[in-house]
């Protein structure tokens, strides 16, 4: 069933983009790991070893914890 196009000439996704694109947002497309995926949990074991003592880890470790602080700061 083809999509319904108005007089403007765009389908309603289009038009979603068009409107969004004028409101100041850009749409994104991201993949993620299918965490249903059966060799994920297998994966992400490995990866985390990997990284377990790892320096940059660490560093990673405490700016999330540093950005935690301050977020629970303002509330």
């Amino acid at each position: 069933m083809p999509r319904s196009v108005r007089k403007d000439g765009l389908n309603k996704f289009q038009r979603f983009r068009t409107n969004r694109k004028a409101a100041g947002m850009k749409l994104v497309r991201i993949c993620v790991p299918d965490l249903q995926a059966p060799d994920f949990a297998a994966k992400a074991s490995r990866e985390a070893a990997s990284l377990r003592g790892a320096r940059e880890a660490q560093q990673a470790l405490d700016f999330i914890e540093a950005v935690m602080r301050d977020i629970d700061d303002e509330g």
